[in-house]
């Protein structure tokens, strides 16, 4: 346990360049206490206590605390607020702790920068495509593309309920308009830096070539009028053309893989789009959960293939050591992997930091006892995961 001590010590003084956020604008950040914090943090897709009652609280405490998403959560409450474990008994007063902290317009951008150690990241507004927070100098922006693979009607919505007419004020009336106002709108961002796709929670990840016209013979039709497979064909047109702008701006493509609809989110599903665009840097999201080995190949044989670990050490803290082993020693370029937070509030974003640490802790102690890695090269590979990969591939 000394080993990991020591490790962790070192790991704390490396600055942070964060993959992948959806951080909330200061207003929402504002809100929070700790049942918005509760709400808007992956412990909120398992459950929420049926009402405010202890009794419920308690309840709901006893049913989630082994959880790796309550855990990472709850050991950052404590560091940020020291409130130890959270209880019914205490949990009004910790609710007080975090609004009066909040009253602060700036305090999220403090844990971030002070607390975490944040320099730069990469924030994916979902609801708001090409958004930074409110805060270009902290965030670049991850342009999502989700809402202009859907939206061959302005009646269709993403996962996310976004459709171009919500960016845009009006349907283009043709599909070339349609096309030029996807290049229109990037160039609206100028803090964007990568495009980002997170289809697989509504649609299969293989995508197929598709001929413009096949895409052109759907879009304005009537939902109730076009076939799953029009649909699918459309949008895996405007995937193709996404990939064309990356390569044309060297934007990175990020890719959400693995948990979400797990029959078609399968990272083998992307390796046909992978191989025939070699020019795209695709990074491949969440480790491809629980496909580690399938993802990890993937960047075995294709150079284009980037790997990043976020939310994994989230998901399962034990399956993301397995992932980063698999993963330090297959990379051919150890350049080709990074991590973000992916989370929406500054405490489940360091929260998700003190996971990525404990994992690399986990890891590189392993390493360094098995006479595999020197403690020269854990740091290098430390400094190279937790900052130096990201800044160079989103030129940060």
């Amino acid at each position: 346990m000394k080993m990991e001590f020591e490790l962790l010590q070192m790991l704390e003084g490396i600055p942070v360049v964060s993959s992948h956020e959806h951080h909330l604008e200061t207003p929402a950040q504002q809100a929070l206490d700790l049942d918005g914090i509760f709400r808007r943090s992956y412990v909120g897709w398992c459950s929420l206590p049926a009402s405010a009652s202890p009794a419920d609280r308690a309840a709901w405490l006893d049913s989630i605390r082994a959880n790796s998403y309550f855990i990472w959560l709850e050991k950052s409450l404590d560091t940020l607020y020291g409130c130890g474990p959270v209880t019914a008994a205490n949990w009004d007063a910790l609710s007080e702790k975090i609004r009066a902290a909040h009253r602060d317009p700036s305090y999220h951008w403090e844990v971030l920068r002070r607390t975490a150690g944040y320099r730069r990241m990469v924030e994916d507004s979902y609801w708001n495509p090409g958004g930074c927070a409110g805060n270009p100098e902290m965030a670049a922006s991850a342009y999502r593309m989700d809402c202009w693979m859907a939206g061959f009607h302005p009646s269709v919505r993403d996962h996310d309920q976004m459709n171009p007419v919500l960016l845009l004020g009006k349907m283009p009336e043709t599909f070339d308009a349609y096309l030029a106002a996807i290049r229109q709108d990037i160039a609206r961002h100028p803090q964007a830096c990568a495009f980002k796709c997170a289809a697989a929670y509504e649609r299969s990840l293989r995508f197929l070539p598709v001929s413009r016209a096949e895409a052109e013979a759907v879009y304005g039709k009537s939902p109730a009028c076009t076939t799953p497979d029009e649909r699918t064909k459309f949008g895996d047109f405007v995937f193709s053309y996404f990939l064309q702008l990356a390569e044309e701006l060297d934007f990175p493509v990020q890719i959400h893989t693995g948990l979400a609809r797990l029959s078609g989110s399968s990272p083998l599903l992307l390796e046909p789009a992978v191989a025939a665009h070699p020019g795209v840097k695709f990074v491949l999201f969440h480790g491809g959960f629980p496909w580690f080995y399938e993802i990890a190949a993937l960047a075995h044989n294709h150079r284009n293939v980037y790997l990043d670990l976020n939310w994994i050490p989230l998901v399962s803290t034990e399956a993301a050591k397995s992932a980063l082993h698999t993963f330090l020693e297959i990379l051919p370029d150890s350049s080709h992997l990074s991590w973000g937070g992916d989370t929406w509030t500054s405490e489940e974003a360091y929260g998700a930091l003190l996971a990525l640490r404990h994992v690399m802790a986990s890891v590189f102690a392993e390493k360094r006892r098995s006479v595999l890695y020197s403690a020269s090269l854990v740091e290098r590979l430390s400094e190279k995961i937790l900052w130096e990969n990201a800044q160079k591939l989103y030129r940060l």
